[in-house]
């Protein structure tokens, strides 16, 4: 459904005058696969009765569908501000900045507004990263906003915007309030590539990832695509598996699978108990922030699992860890859980019930990573509200 094909009646000549756009209409997979038959609507309706037709795929409209849904959402509420129904504020970062510059000293190397600007103090969340003075006015100028506003940055290739944006989306987290945590923010680019290196930069900027939940939504195979080294794609997709929405649960499974391995027999590793301490405390840190619903039967096992690594490290015995670990990840892998394909589809079917794993991850999310048509997708169409949002390559 949603593939546009063109079609010329066999018996014309195959000029443009005699093609015809019709767009697949039927939802119906098992009368596709089984019977080889689909219902498709044509945008001209003097196409001959009974015609065969000669088809050729043009494109494929359901990206396209999921844009103008997403804008005809009466939740947007920058959505008359988007359209033009507003009183114009722009302000050229630049011209302001050209102009001081002709008075500033000319021994200077580089203009001034090249010279990076006071940070905020270092943090132990992140490390933020370093903005000149148009990096740090635009950024200022969205985290102090209005609601129902958009703020437009502007640049060419290798001015910065993604240092900014990365920047920006860790001061979001840190100025939001802290008694609440409520924050929403939704970071989106068009392509999976340009989504992958915006949360590959993210992770990399985390000191202390037990704070915000992060969650990346789009296509696994090419979310996970790189034509760098092996060891830095494998070191890459490592991280994004670790907040991709899909395989989430499995990465918390690898991790736990890690610490029953060093209490193997045949165990051959380079993990320490000091690693794997630490790694215990994350992993229970991750399920109990992005999983709070099914940490009420995980907790009393992965508190466990924690306190015996504990123990170990400081020269205890670690008794029954192996049962211990193994029951965490029977919990995990009984989660309800489907093929991808299979839980959206189930899902438009109004069976929430087999989702609802995949919609605890995302409704504890704060910041959320994803392509423009995942964000019409049926998963996230039915998150909770979103407060922020942010497009890369948004022209």
């Amino acid at each position: 459904p949603g593939a546009l094909f063109q079609c010329i009646p066999r018996d014309q000549h195959r000029v443009i005058q005699n093609a015809y756009l019709g767009v697949v209409v039927s939802s119906n997979r098992d009368q596709i696969e089984k019977q080889n038959s689909f219902a498709c609507l044509f945008f001209n309706s003097n196409i001959p009765q009974d015609a065969e037709c000669s088809m050729t795929y043009i494109t494929f409209l359901t990206t396209e569908q999921r844009s103008f849904e997403s804008m005809g959402n009466p939740s947007v509420g920058f959505l008359q501000s988007l359209l033009g129904n507003k009183n114009g504020a722009h302000t050229r970062f630049d011209d302001d900045e050209n102009k001081k510059d002709k008075k500033s000293d000319n021994t200077k190397t580089l203009p001034d507004y090249f010279n990076p600007q006071p940070q905020p103090p270092e943090n132990r969340l992140f490390k933020i990263p370093e903005l000149n003075k148009v990096q740090e006015q635009a950024a200022t100028s969205f985290l102090d906003s209005k609601p129902n506003t958009i703020t437009l940055v502007q640049g060419p290739p290798g001015t910065g915007k993604t240092t900014l944006l990365v920047a920006i989306i860790c001061r979001y987290l840190l100025e939001s309030p802290k008694e609440e945590r409520q924050c929403r923010l939704m970071v989106s680019a068009p392509t999976n590539k340009a989504i992958s290196v915006l949360a590959s930069r993210y992770l990399a900027s985390i000191k202390d990832d037990s704070t915000f939940n992060a969650i990346l939504v789009g296509d696994g195979d090419k979310l996970m695509t790189d034509e760098r080294s092996n060891n830095d794609r494998n070191d890459q997709d490592g991280q994004l598996k670790s907040i991709f929405l899909y395989s989430w649960i499995q990465s918390v499974v690898d991790g736990y699978n890690r610490i029953k391995a060093y209490f193997l027999p045949d165990f051959r590793g380079r993990e320490t108990v000091s690693s794997l301490c630490r790694l215990a405390k994350q992993l229970q840190k991750r399920i109990s922030n992005s999983l709070p619903w099914v940490n009420r039967e995980l907790d009393p096992y992965t508190s466990s699992v924690t306190k015996a690594l504990v123990s170990l490290e400081a020269g205890g015995a670690a008794h029954d860890i192996v049962t211990l670990i193994e029951r965490v990840v029977k919990v995990l892998r009984d989660l309800p859980q489907e093929q991808v394909s299979q839980q959206v589809r189930s899902f438009s079917n109004g069976k929430r019930s087999d989702c609802l794993t995949f919609f605890q991850l995302l409704s504890t999310a704060h910041v959320i990573f994803c392509t423009l048509a995942s964000a019409g997708g049926a998963v996230l169409k039915k998150t909770q509200r979103i407060n922020d949002l942010i497009v890369d390559e948004a022209a």
